[in-house]
């Protein structure tokens, strides 16, 4: 499955499985999990009682055979579950160090709708695991093994969506999407209370929300703008209280605050929709509404609408098209963050401290980002993920650990961010096999004093401190691959204007000697070149290239570091191919000649090839601009883009 086809299959696609909320005692008892639900609890208010991560540190990221998943939940033991699809659907236990528990598959799916939250399981107070699906509620104990299952004894196509009262009454909705939809009570055995019939096309893809006093609260989006979107309310025997309806709209699920006052996000169903932030009293009165966006190039889909989430009685946090908004609680606006005109926000959660954190999708190019922003609406920290875009909405756990998923196109990886990156020290081994970082003939060394890489600035500084400059002696490399040097008044014409220059460039230091003499095999008095973001190792053609650690090896279709010129995708410009090694790091290599046969065909087959450290994954060459046979090499952490940039001599990388 191809990514851009999947931001639009999140967007309108089907879902498959409906998320269940579990039986409590009490609500209360519902937090002593760090996050057992759906936006955290049965009041959707997607807070957590936790500090979230400071930084972008990727503590490790798991692979997993699906392409749909819901929001992650954490048992008190750190557990997280997640539940994705593949040809069924499949509910995996990860460990909070990244290891796979156990999975449990073959579960029925629905065909017909909605979104990723839908996929999101609960945990009891007592360690069970819930989720639903067409062959109804599943209970498992805490090592997978099956505890009970309760089936429906009418027919629905669009799964379950449940969530907990006070009492530990279990209330689920079920959708038919031809008839009519039920509203049901269960006990927490999993025997029926009550069901009743709450009228058609209800969808069983919005989760009823809970008053403290157990009013039920429920919404439901317009199928199209021949429909209407209603909020319906219920006491908790099922009976009606009140309800509104608006023509054409698409509604978020509802989100009660400190209060008890009902929070939802809208948006029209037209070819330029708006979107809205409302508020209503307890009795169904409309408090206040705010605007979050108007003519919008897209719609979010009558499924997808992301939920407002809200810090205690500080903010309310919601998406808009392209922007993220938060407002006081009287509807006044608190902050307002504007991201790129192709990035989409999904589903806000917050800390304990206010720090929202959210993720964006985008595809032009296709890349999935994570923001962290302060209470204040600054930007604390970024995460890209080139290539990816957002599987499920973040949750946070009790040691501040964020876990979310993204979707390469091939598999789904559970992200955790927190913490340092690895476990230090971390070590790689050298990418040219014979050779070691110190004896390889370096031809262009990481540039550590640039504007931007691949721009002049007259300066060349390496990872010891050490720096050449354009007064001392400059030398051009023509792209006829004959070098020009630059001396007297040429020299000084030449870095006068050094910086509108478009060429490559080396300069001498100081004292006109060798550079880094005595600490690498440096090929020339000049040290190639201003602005270049990685390092090149001369080495004759054919030489084999081995995976510096282990993870899965992708062609890369984009390169935000050194582009992919005027072709489809960076391996057709240079033979670029990088290896995600699932822990934060990933390492990258240009102007291959070739991979091997081997690595080809597992890439035929799944998009990427599992590799192991050491493991000869291709050979050297000149493909694309390069006039020289050289590996071009570089080392990232924490993402694509060049800020995620390392240099392994001054880390201290090498093993």
């Amino acid at each position: 499955m191809k990514i851009d086809k999947w931001i639009g299959l999140k967007i309108t696609a089907c879902v498959l499985i409906a998320f269940i909320f579990l039986n409590t005692n009490d609500v209360s008892s519902q937090t002593q999990n760090p996050w057992p639900m759906y936006q955290h609890n049965s009041q959707h208010t997607g807070t957590s009682p936790y500090s979230g991560p400071q930084s972008n540190n990727v503590k490790w990221a798991l692979p997993l055979v699906a392409y749909l998943a819901g929001q992650p939940v954490i048992s008190p033991d750190g557990t997280v579950y997640i539940a994705g699809i593949n040809s069924s659907g499949i509910l995996y236990a990860v460990s909070s160090d990244g290891v796979l528990k156990w999975q449990s598959s073959g579960m029925p799916v629905s065909g017909y709708c909605c979104f990723f939250s839908n996929l999101s399981p609960v945990i009891g107070p007592d360690g069970t695991i819930y989720i639903g699906g067409l062959s109804g509620l599943l209970a498992f104990n805490s090592d997978g093994s099956l505890k009970w299952n309760y089936v429906p004894d009418f027919f629905y196509n669009q799964g379950l969506s449940i969530t907990v009262g006070s009492d530990g009454t279990i209330y689920a909705t079920a959708g038919y999407n031809a008839g009519s939809d039920q509203l049901l009570a269960l006990n927490s055995d999993g025997t029926v209370k009550w069901s009743k019939t709450i009228g058609g096309k209800m969808g069983g893809f919005h989760y009823p929300a809970l008053s403290e006093n157990g009013t039920i609260y429920l919404t439901k989006s317009a199928r199209s703008n021949l429909y209407s979107g209603s909020l319906s309310v219920f006491t908790t025997d099922g009976n009606p209280i009140w309800s509104f309806s608006e023509y054409g709209a698409s509604l978020s699920d509802a989100v009660i605050g400190p209060t008890g006052t009902i929070y939802l996000q809208k948006a029209s169903i037209s070819s330029s929709p708006a979107f809205y932030l409302k508020a209503y009293d307890p009795d169904g009165n409309s408090l206040w509404e705010e605007i979050i966006s108007s003519g919008c190039d897209y719609h979010p889909g009558r499924y997808n609408m992301p939920s407002p989430a809200i810090w205690g009685s500080e903010m309310i946090v919601v998406s808009g098209c392209h922007e993220t908004m938060a407002f006081n609680l009287d509807g006044t606006t608190k902050w307002s963050l504007s991201f790129d005109l192709n990035e989409i926000p999904q589903h806000p959660v917050i800390d304990t401290n206010g720090t929202t954190y959210i993720g964006t999708d985008s595809s032009d190019p296709t890349i999935a980002k994570i923001y962290a922003i302060s209470s204040d609406g600054s930007t604390k920290w970024t995460y890209d993920a080139v290539d990816q875009v957002i599987g499920s909405p973040p949750s946070i756990s009790s040691d501040g650990t964020l876990y979310v998923s993204l979707y390469d196109g091939e598999s789904l990886n559970l992200y955790a961010f927190g913490g340092d990156s690895v476990p230090l020290p971390y070590k790689i081994a050298f990418p040219l096999k014979n050779y070691t970082p110190y004896d390889a003939p370096v031809s262009s060394i990481f540039d550590h004093k640039n504007i931007s890489f691949y721009k002049t600035d007259g300066v060349v500084k390496a990872f010891n401190g050490e720096e050449g400059r354009c007064e001392y002696g400059a030398a051009e490399y023509k792209s006829n691959g004959k070098i020009t040097y630059y001396e007297g008044k040429k020299l000084e014409q030449v870095c006068k204007t050094i910086e509108k220059k478009k060429g490559v460039f080396g300069y001498k230091n100081e004292y006109g000697s060798p550079f880094l003499e005595g600490v690498l095999n440096y090929e020339d008095d000049y040290l190639w070149y201003d602005g270049h973001p990685g390092y090149d190792y001369y080495v004759v053609a054919g030489r084999p290239i081995q995976a510096t650690e282990s993870g899965k090896l992708y062609k890369a279709e984009q390169d935000s570091v050194n582009g992919k010129g005027n072709s489809k995708t960076a391996w057709d410009e240079y033979h670029t191919f990088y290896i995600d090694h699932g822990n934060g790091y990933s390492s990258w290599y240009l102007h291959s000649e070739s991979l091997t046969s081997e690595i080809e065909d597992e890439i035929d087959q799944n998009g990427f090839a599992t590799v192991i450290k050491n493991q000869t994954v291709g050979t050297s060459g000149s493909f694309g601009s390069s006039k020289n046979y050289h590996l071009h090499f570089e080392v990232r952490r924490n993402g694509y883009n060049p800020e995620n940039l390392v240099d392994p001599y001054k880390e201290d990388l090498w093993e």
